[in-house]
Parts: C-alpha cells; sequence; structure tokens
C-alpha cells in the first residue's frame, strides 16, 4: 500500500515501502554507473596491453589471425571508444528512464502519505501505467538489434 488514508494503521508500513523503493532507484543509478566506470576501465587496459604488445612486435593474446584488421576503421582504440560510447548511451537510458518513471511516483506517495494533497484518484492510473512502461522501455533501449526493427515496424504502420 502506498497511497493511504489519515489515521490508517499500516502508515508506517507505507513510509518503510516507499523508502524502499527510493533506496532501490538510487542503488540501480549507482550500479549502472559502477558498471559503466569499470568497463571504461578495462577498455583502457586492454589498449594499454595491445601498446605494449605492439612495442615489442607482437600480437594481442587471442587476435593473432586478425594481424591489421582494426588499422583500417580507426584501430582497436577506435573501435574500444565506440564500445564504451554505445555503453554510456545504453547506461544512461537505463537511469534516465528509471528515474522518469520511479520519481514521479515517489514524489506522489511522499505528497499523500504527508497529506500535502489527496492524490488517490491518480494512484489507478500510475501504478496501472506509469511503473509497467518502465518495463516496457527498458528492453527497448537495451537491444539494439530489437530496437531498429521495433522503430521500423512502427514507422511502417503509422505511415512515415
Amino acid at each position: 500500500k502506498y497511497f493511504i488514508r489519515p489515521g490508517n494503521s499500516q502508515k508506517t508500513f507505507s513510509l518503510a515501502l516507499i523508502v524502499f523503493n527510493g533506496a532501490c532507484v538510487l542503488t540501480m543509478t549507482i550500479c549502472y554507473i559502477l558498471i559503466q566506470i569499470s568497463a571504461v576501465k578495462s577498455s583502457k587496459k586492454a589498449a594499454g596491453r595491445r601498446k605494449h604488445c605492439k612495442a615489442r612486435g607482437g600480437m594481442t593474446p587471442g587476435n593473432e589471425h586478425q594481424a591489421g584488421s582494426t588499422e583500417g576503421r580507426g584501430g582497436a582504440k577506435a573501435a574500444g571508444q565506440r564500445r564504451n560510447k554505445k555503453l554510456l548511451i545504453k547506461v544512461l537510458y537505463l537511469i534516465v528512464t528509471n528515474i522518469v518513471t520511479w520519481i514521479p511516483f515517489l514524489c506522489f506517495c511522499i505528497v499523500h502519505y504527508y497529506n500535502l494533497s489527496d492524490l488517490s484518484q491518480w494512484y489507478g492510473i500510475i501504478s496501472i501505467i506509469e511503473l509497467p512502461l518502465n518495463a516496457v522501455i527498458n528492453p527497448i533501449g537495451l537491444y539494439d538489434e530489437f530496437s531498429g526493427k521495433l522503430i521500423k515496424k512502427l514507422k511502417w504502420v503509422f505511415g512515415r
């Protein structure tokens, strides 16, 4: 129960749910940021190993069969930067969609909890439409191939 009436015996439980959900959104955001930082560090380490191996005249382990294959496309460093940029966009997408869908709900809950306004009429709309929307939006941004196909289908359906 998120929206309760004044004097309800479950008021403490409701506050615990609001705080827990807020903590989950914050934890999720921090985890996505840590994923991005870890990926950038890993990419830099890999680039350093490649540079070290080339300086010694050797190949990086596992890519002997690809000698010179990335030079024509801007090198391994450019490929790593493209991967990092792509990951950054996905992570930002996840953070923004989670914040856009959860923060308004939590704000509504807090406003209702402290009796600043009676938002009971909005509870159904928020809980039935807004929160499940997050579960639908996130995969669309995560899977490029699926997203591209979906956008093409939507354009075809709507005649654009």
